[in-house]
Protein backbone atom coordinates (compact mmCIF):
# COMPACT_ATOMS: atom_id res chain seq x y z
CA UNK A 1 0.00 0.00 0.00
CA UNK A 2 2.96 2.12 0.57
CA UNK A 3 3.99 1.63 -2.83
CA UNK A 4 1.20 2.94 -4.23
CA UNK A 5 1.08 5.96 -2.10
CA UNK A 6 4.50 6.79 -3.28
CA UNK A 7 3.86 6.15 -7.27
CA UNK A 8 0.49 7.11 -7.39
CA UNK A 9 1.17 10.53 -8.20
CA UNK A 10 3.70 9.98 -10.86
CA UNK A 11 1.59 7.47 -12.68
CA UNK A 12 -1.23 10.08 -12.66
CA UNK A 13 1.14 12.62 -13.93
CA UNK A 14 2.67 10.80 -16.71
CA UNK A 15 -0.74 9.72 -17.45
CA UNK A 16 -1.80 13.53 -18.14
CA UNK A 17 1.20 13.70 -19.75
CA UNK A 18 0.65 11.11 -22.51
CA UNK A 19 -3.20 12.41 -22.88
CA UNK A 20 -1.79 16.24 -23.53
CA UNK A 21 0.82 15.20 -25.85
CA UNK A 22 -2.03 12.96 -27.89
CA UNK A 23 -3.26 16.25 -28.64
CA UNK A 24 -0.22 18.04 -29.73
CA UNK A 25 -0.25 16.47 -33.47
CA UNK A 26 -4.04 17.56 -34.10
CA UNK A 27 -3.05 21.47 -32.79
CA UNK A 28 -0.11 21.46 -35.05
CA UNK A 29 -2.27 19.98 -38.17
CA UNK A 30 -4.57 22.68 -37.36
CA UNK A 31 -2.09 25.69 -37.44
CA UNK A 32 -0.53 24.00 -40.67
CA UNK A 33 -4.01 24.00 -42.55
CA UNK A 34 -4.59 27.59 -41.63
CA UNK A 35 -1.02 28.80 -42.62
CA UNK A 36 -0.74 26.22 -45.70
CA UNK A 37 -0.19 28.00 -49.03
CA UNK A 38 -0.98 26.51 -53.08
CA UNK A 39 2.25 25.35 -54.64
CA UNK A 40 1.82 27.40 -57.66
CA UNK A 41 1.08 30.61 -56.78
CA UNK A 42 1.17 33.62 -58.70
CA UNK A 43 3.73 36.11 -58.10
CA UNK A 44 5.06 39.18 -59.04
CA UNK A 45 8.50 38.97 -60.59
CA UNK A 46 10.91 41.79 -60.13
CA UNK A 47 14.05 40.32 -60.55
CA UNK A 48 14.26 37.58 -63.23
CA UNK A 49 16.55 34.39 -61.92
CA UNK A 50 16.89 30.81 -63.05
CA UNK A 51 14.56 30.17 -60.48
CA UNK A 52 11.76 31.94 -61.59
CA UNK A 53 12.02 31.51 -65.21
CA UNK A 54 9.90 29.04 -65.60
CA UNK A 55 7.14 30.69 -63.50
CA UNK A 56 7.64 34.00 -65.82
CA UNK A 57 6.90 32.15 -69.12
CA UNK A 58 3.64 30.23 -67.87
CA UNK A 59 2.43 33.87 -66.79
CA UNK A 60 3.01 35.42 -69.79
CA UNK A 61 0.66 33.14 -71.34
CA UNK A 62 2.11 33.57 -74.98
CA UNK A 63 0.49 32.24 -77.76
CA UNK A 64 3.54 30.70 -79.45
CA UNK A 65 4.85 27.36 -78.25
CA UNK A 66 8.06 28.25 -76.45
CA UNK A 67 11.00 26.13 -78.47
CA UNK A 68 13.93 27.60 -75.75
CA UNK A 69 14.96 30.10 -73.68
CA UNK A 70 17.52 31.33 -72.58
CA UNK A 71 18.75 33.62 -69.78
CA UNK A 72 22.69 34.80 -69.53
CA UNK A 73 24.20 37.78 -68.71
CA UNK A 74 20.76 40.31 -68.57
CA UNK A 75 20.06 38.97 -72.14
CA UNK A 76 16.96 37.06 -72.18
CA UNK A 77 16.74 34.68 -75.73
CA UNK A 78 13.41 33.48 -76.56
CA UNK A 79 12.27 31.20 -79.19
CA UNK A 80 8.77 30.63 -80.42
CA UNK A 81 7.38 28.45 -82.69
CA UNK A 82 4.44 29.69 -84.59
CA UNK A 83 2.11 28.39 -87.35
CA UNK A 84 1.83 29.87 -90.70
CA UNK A 85 -1.30 31.48 -89.99
CA UNK A 86 0.20 33.01 -87.10
CA UNK A 87 2.74 34.80 -88.98
CA UNK A 88 0.31 36.09 -91.63
CA UNK A 89 -1.81 37.41 -89.05
CA UNK A 90 0.77 39.20 -86.43
CA UNK A 91 -0.34 37.18 -83.48
CA UNK A 92 3.42 36.68 -82.82
CA UNK A 93 3.15 40.82 -82.46
CA UNK A 94 0.75 40.49 -79.35
CA UNK A 95 3.66 38.11 -78.45
CA UNK A 96 6.19 39.89 -78.53
CA UNK A 97 4.47 43.05 -76.97
CA UNK A 98 4.12 40.54 -74.29
CA UNK A 99 8.04 39.88 -73.47
CA UNK A 100 8.79 43.37 -74.22
CA UNK A 101 6.16 44.63 -71.07
CA UNK A 102 7.39 41.77 -69.55
CA UNK A 103 11.65 42.44 -69.58
CA UNK A 104 11.13 45.68 -69.48
CA UNK A 105 8.01 46.93 -67.33
CA UNK A 106 8.01 44.19 -64.84
CA UNK A 107 11.67 43.41 -64.60
CA UNK A 108 14.54 45.24 -63.65
CA UNK A 109 17.60 43.14 -64.77
CA UNK A 110 16.75 42.21 -68.09
CA UNK A 111 18.59 44.83 -70.41
CA UNK A 112 18.30 43.03 -73.64
CA UNK A 113 15.33 40.63 -75.59
CA UNK A 114 16.28 38.79 -78.17
CA UNK A 115 12.80 36.62 -79.66
CA UNK A 116 12.95 34.55 -82.64
CA UNK A 117 9.67 33.61 -84.20
CA UNK A 118 10.05 30.21 -86.31
CA UNK A 119 7.69 28.47 -88.48
CA UNK A 120 7.22 24.77 -87.13
CA UNK A 121 7.53 22.24 -89.32
CA UNK A 122 7.39 18.28 -89.76
CA UNK A 123 11.10 18.14 -89.77
CA UNK A 124 12.19 21.22 -86.87
CA UNK A 125 11.19 24.46 -87.66
CA UNK A 126 12.17 27.69 -89.88
CA UNK A 127 13.27 31.45 -88.92
CA UNK A 128 10.60 33.81 -89.92
CA UNK A 129 11.83 36.85 -88.04
CA UNK A 130 13.68 38.10 -84.95
CA UNK A 131 13.00 41.20 -82.67
CA UNK A 132 16.15 42.98 -80.54
CA UNK A 133 15.07 45.27 -77.78
CA UNK A 134 17.20 47.03 -75.42
CA UNK A 135 16.58 48.50 -72.10
CA UNK A 136 18.59 51.82 -73.59
CA UNK A 137 16.03 52.38 -76.46
CA UNK A 138 14.70 55.73 -75.91
CA UNK A 139 11.30 55.16 -77.33
CA UNK A 140 10.94 52.81 -74.09
CA UNK A 141 12.03 55.48 -71.77
CA UNK A 142 9.42 57.69 -73.81
CA UNK A 143 5.93 55.74 -74.10
CA UNK A 144 5.94 52.22 -74.77
CA UNK A 145 2.56 51.89 -74.39
CA UNK A 146 2.77 53.45 -78.31
CA UNK A 147 3.45 50.09 -78.95
CA UNK A 148 0.07 48.76 -78.95
CA UNK A 149 -0.78 50.22 -82.06
CA UNK A 150 2.05 49.38 -83.68
CA UNK A 151 2.48 47.96 -86.60
CA UNK A 152 6.16 47.07 -87.30
CA UNK A 153 5.34 45.43 -90.70
CA UNK A 154 4.44 48.59 -92.62
CA UNK A 155 5.83 51.04 -90.35
CA UNK A 156 9.30 51.57 -91.06
CA UNK A 157 9.89 53.72 -87.37
CA UNK A 158 8.68 50.76 -85.51
CA UNK A 159 10.78 48.15 -87.71
CA UNK A 160 13.60 50.06 -86.96
CA UNK A 161 12.42 50.21 -82.88
CA UNK A 162 12.39 46.76 -82.72
CA UNK A 163 15.40 46.18 -85.00
CA UNK A 164 13.10 44.16 -86.74
CA UNK A 165 14.61 41.35 -89.22
CA UNK A 166 11.98 38.95 -91.60
CA UNK A 167 13.87 36.42 -93.07
CA UNK A 168 13.65 35.68 -96.78
CA UNK A 169 11.74 32.74 -96.39
CA UNK A 170 9.26 34.72 -94.46
CA UNK A 171 8.27 36.94 -97.50
CA UNK A 172 8.47 33.82 -100.12
CA UNK A 173 6.59 31.26 -98.21
CA UNK A 174 3.84 33.11 -96.02
CA UNK A 175 3.25 35.28 -99.08
CA UNK A 176 3.72 33.43 -101.97
CA UNK A 177 6.61 36.59 -103.06
CA UNK A 178 9.27 35.54 -105.38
Amino acid sequence: MRLWRRYAPAAFAALAAVGLLSFLPAAAEHKRAETEVAAFRTETIQRLTNANLVDAFVALRLSGSIANVKWSQAVLSVELLIDGAEGRSGAWLQDARKLIRFSFEHTGNVNRLIVRFKEREQAGSRLLLAIDVRRSDSWLQGSPEELDNADPIKDPLWKKRLRLNFSPYYFAHLYNLT
